[in-house]
């Protein structure tokens, strides 16, 4: 897939970034290549849940898993993203465990978070191994208590 393809292909599945995608997404869409998947369910088996990940691709030449999002004023930190963090290593542990060495031929250890600002340039939140891991330990945790309240 060439990169004119990744950006249309892009652009028709995430409808909801078309407004700021011209201004500010177009930068990141240029540093992707070798897509996986876009909007694909993928399901945890061991821990029992199944999220929709918005995009496994190579990032900056890295594989990376890939969470868009919007927001009229930028985050600033990570912290001011809620759950997203969370959100991103359930997504990575799903494909990971899904997938395992399929994709790429290894498992993805890298993340981002892309958010979308009407105007301006996107944020980025990359999220190396050891961020994911401890964003994982929190989900996990959550996760438990979930299942913990529900038995």
């Amino acid at each position: 897939m060439t990169s004119d393809n990744t950006h249309t292909t892009l652009m028709i599945q995430a409808d909801f970034l078309t407004y700021v995608a011209d201004s500010s997404i177009v930068e990141v869409l240029k540093q992707l290549s070798d897509v996986q998947l876009i909007e694909e369910t993928v399901p945890n088996y061991i821990e029992r849940y199944v999220g929709k990940v918005d995009l496994v691709t190579r990032y900056k030449g890295i594989p990376h898993i890939i969470e868009w999002t919007t927001s009229e004023e930028p985050k600033l930190r990570v912290e001011k993203l809620y759950d997203k963090p969370l959100q991103l290593a359930a997504y990575s542990g799903a494909t990971n465990r899904y997938y395992g060495y399929h994709l790429f031929g290894r498992k993805i250890n890298h993340a981002t978070i892309v958010v979308a600002l009407p105007g301006e340039e996107a944020e980025i939140f990359e999220f190396d191994r050891v961020k994911l891991i401890h964003h994982w330990k929190k989900w996990d945790s959550r996760l438990k208590r979930f299942y913990g309240l529900t038995a």
